[in-house]
């Protein structure tokens, strides 16, 4: 990123906002995207008939008479900008317009089954749970025979089916299913993140027979692309010693992080690291520029004589687009690749044509080619980071610069320390919001890790690209596979010694506030326009502006109570949040040993959302799936108190717990029928069963934890695991206290609970709208919910809402009524 900047990224410390016309086409086009990714109801015909209206208004001001005090210029601008809107509108709205062929039109359909045709196109990923590749069709068999087919799918194979390699032709047999939703709030949305992949669906595979590879190795361009992928790979895994030095060369090279470990990714993501692990400029600097500035002197000497200077400039700038384009191919063009590539090109017809290239203008350029072409990379997070860093380096490097004594860069090795320092703060600045908004996450460590890690960045990829030109030679592949896989470690013990020593550098926060990220957005556009003061005043207004919007918005909001019940699979976990910032979380899911729901689900969902503190944990019975996340909640969050039903558990789990609560000074008290926990001011948790401690012959589920929790009119009531005689009792001993607007309904709607007088008594009347919800996972081998159950709340008039089948359930109370809020 640095050294890119150097070579053909130029500072601007004047910026001339009407001097990028590209970057004012590029902004216009990403707003109209933005509009109707917001606006999915707008059809394709709508954008294109404002599309053509606002091209047919450009016509009378193109024929205006020129006069000395005209608006023309104006209104030509604004049309031009409204154009420009429309066109990404349009783009964007055609992604969602199949060809009549296309694979989506199936999904969904009451025969899913289909026989699909086509090449792997990308690596196949394996996992505990199978493997995983992406198949570009060309043809489906029916009946008949076979027919022409489009799109692209992401095939799902079980743990006992080898993949097929890439680059391969096969046909597969699977069922169709659609691309799949996050299941909980925090949850990674994958299913959007493969439909901006262009993947219209999943194909599950079932058996052996169903995948039958036609051709092993493929022809042409791509083929040669497989061969060469396959040829680095084996040629690191020959020489590069250690598996994480290989993984990272591989990353280097190549672009794939997917065999990095969890930690080590951690470490680069934590302190700011992890640009150097994707292709981007540096990358194209060492493979491109080096080359470029090799070919001159090679050029001249051979046959400079013979070749004019211009046909020696077109031949290196030849070769280094080529070269750049197949090292594109060979990475699988990331956005960050394909924005330094595009640069690059219109940085070498610049010096051909000797004409000066703002680097904002370029910039621009390179985003108008990425969305004409794509148009859903706009929400790439890679896209968006790497142009937000180069525009950062851009116009707020000289800006900081400039404030720094000039005697800082008199000498050579400090000059270039200085520039590398302020390189990385004005990326890092740049690149803050929306690191802060999509990973919650952002470290200025890397202003002090930079300076070794980019030079060790460098030499890693240099060492591996010699690898790779010299591996077949033994010993040229020893020294440099050594030398690559030194640099490489050297690398991570930057990463891990940062992470480990620099973590009070770290800003841990999303960001999703709309007025804060403008509020930041205008904050960084004021200090690039810092030496104009009246663009820096106007811009200081704006900002200030949008931080009084978010103050304001947020004094406007009034109190809520917040309920939301997870989909933890075959288990039960409940986040309550208090109108005045307190929480608690009742159960936390299961644990077992392809899955721990709290590392999966209950912690990122409190990192998410800004949950630093939990002020009770909630445990109804000490069965696995109540228990399980709860070790890991309590190694990760701060935790007040824990509360239980006091029952003696003998399994291994149980006593895990037992003895984190000890070793982290953590109260833990067991709670009985009759007492109240307040929660806040306006929150009051009653405890309604058990009645005594359980014995050891009791049924665990039956001494489960009974809790109601109160708002206002409104009452919540979890059931935890209990079954018929529990509900009885409560019956008898509450009455009409049991009447509620919320049910956890007991034991995950087993028909062993949910008894009709109980059924009746917490719903009734049917004409109050209540919600009875259900804690049960998807196609559980239990059979749970029990038809006989649903059917019986819901002739209560209670909405059912099994989260296996319908996702998380995130409820708010304004101390009158309930209602669900979307996420």
């Amino acid at each position: 990123m640095v050294l890119t900047a150097h070579a053909a990224v130029r500072p601007d410390s004047s910026i001339r906002w009407n001097a990028y016309p590209a970057a004012h086409a590029a902004l216009c086009l990403a707003t109209g995207i933005v509009l109707a990714e917001a606006f999915p109801g707008l059809s394709p015909e709508a954008w294109l008939l404002a599309f053509s209206l606002v091209l047919a208004g450009l016509l009378p001001l193109r024929r205006a008479r020129r006069r000395l005090v005209s608006l023309t210029r104006l209104g030509l601008y604004l049309a031009a900008a409204t154009s420009f809107v429309a066109l990404g509108g349009l783009l964007h709205a055609m992604q969602a317009v199949h060809p009549p062929h296309h694979i989506a039109h199936l999904v969904g359909t009451p025969s899913p089954r289909v026989t699909l045709e086509g090449y792997v196109s990308d690596r196949p990923v394996s996992s505990t749970y199978g493997s995983r590749f992406l198949l570009d069709m060309d043809r489906r068999w029916t009946s008949g025979g076979a027919i022409p087919a489009t799109g692209r799918v992401q095939v799902n194979l079980p743990p006992d089916l080898a993949p097929p390699p890439e680059g391969s032709r096969i046909r597969v047999q699977g069922r169709l299913e659609h691309l799949p939703r996050p299941r909980n709030p925090a949850d990674f949305d994958y299913g959007t993140y493969l439909r901006r992949q262009g993947v219209s669906a999943l194909l599950d595979v079932e058996t052996t027979g169903e995948i039958t590879v036609l051709a092993a190795k493929p022809g042409g361009l791509s083929g040669w692309l497989v061969a060469a992928r396959a040829y680095v790979r084996a040629t690191l895994d020959r020489h590069v010693p250690g598996v994480q030095p290989r993984a990272m060369m591989q990353a280097l090279l190549l672009g794939d992080r997917r065999d990095l470990d969890r930690n080590l990714r951690a470490n680069f993501a934590s302190t700011g690291l992890m640009h150097v692990l994707a292709v981007s400029g540096l990358h194209v600097l060492l493979v491109g520029f080096l080359v470029f500035d090799l070919l001159r002197p090679l050029l001249m000497r051979r046959i400079g004589s013979r070749w004019s200077w211009l046909t020696i400039e077109y031949t290196r700038s030849f070769v280094t687009l080529t070269l750049l384009v197949l090292y594109l191919g060979l990475t699988g063009a990331p956005p960050s690749a394909v924005r330094a590539v595009l640069m690059a090109a219109l940085f070498l017809t610049a010096n051909l044509l000797q004409r000066h290239s703002p680097s904002l203008n370029t910039l621009g350029v390179a985003a108008l080619v990425m969305l004409l072409l794509d148009p859903m990379q706009l929400f790439d997070v890679g896209f968006q980071l790497s142009f937000a860093a180069v525009a950062g380096i851009v116009s707020l490097r000289p800006v900081l610069a400039s404030g720094l004594p000039s005697s800082w860069g008199e000498h050579p090795l400090a000059r270039r320390l200085v520039t590398l320092v302020m390189v990385s703060l004005a990326a890092t600045l740049a690149t803050m919001p929306l690191l802060l908004h999509h990973f919650g996450q952002a470290s200025l460590a890397g202003l002090l890790l930079n300076v070794a890690a980019i030079p060790l960045t460098a030499l890693t990829l240099m060492a591996g690209m010699l690898l790779v030109v010299l591996g077949w030679w033994p010993a040229a592949g020893w020294l440099l596979g050594g030398a690559a896989g030194s640099f490489a470690g050297l690398l991570a013990t930057v990463a891990r010694a940062g992470a480990r020593h620099l973590d009070v550098l770290t800003i841990e926060h999303y960001l999703d506030d709309p007025w804060l990220l403008a509020a930041m957005a205008s904050a960084l556009v004021m200090l690039a326009q810092w030496p104009r003061p009246r663009n820096r005043w106007r811009l200081a207004i704006l900002a200030t502006a949008c931080l009084g919007g978010a103050l304001w918005t947020h004094a406007l909001t009034p109190p809520r109570l917040e309920v939301l019940f997870f989909d933890v699979g075959q288990g039960d976990a409940a986040l309550i949040a208090t109108p005045d910032g307190r929480h608690a979380l009742i159960d936390a899911g299961e644990r077992n040993a392809y899955t721990d729901r709290g590392r999966t689900t209950l912690v990122p969902h409190l990192r998410r959302f800004g949950i630093r503190h939990l002020d009770a944990v909630c445990i109804t019975h000490p069965h696995s799936d109540h228990l399980g996340g709860v070790p890991y909640v309590l190694r990760h969050v701060p935790v007040g108190r824990v509360l239980d039903n006091g029952d003696l558990h003998g399994s291994a789990l149980y006593h895990e717990t037992q003895r984190l609560l000890d070793s982290l000074a953590i109260p833990h008290h067991a709670l009985r029928a009759g007492d109240t926990l307040h929660l806040g001011r306006s929150v009051l948790v009653q405890v309604l069963s058990p009645p005594a401690p359980p014995e050891e012959d009791d049924d665990t589920n039956d001494a489960s934890l009974v809790l109601r929790v109160v708002y206002g009119t409104t009452t919540f009531l979890f059931m935890g695991d209990a079954e018929a005689s529990t509900e009885e009792r409560l019956v008898a001993h509450y009455g009409s206290l049991l009447a509620t607007d919320v049910v956890k309904v007991g034991h995950h709607g087993s028909a062993t609970s949910s008894t009709p007088g109980f059924v009746m008594t917490a719903m009734p009347d049917t004409l109050r709208r209540r919600i009875a919800v259900v804690t049960a996972g998807r196609n559980n081998r239990f059979g749970f919910p029990d038809p006989d159950v649903v059917a019986r709340w819901k002739d209560r008039g209670a909405i059912v809402w099994v989260t296996g089948r319908q996702r998380a359930l995130w409820l708010q109370s304004d101390g009158t009524t309930v209602r669900r809020l979307a996420w």
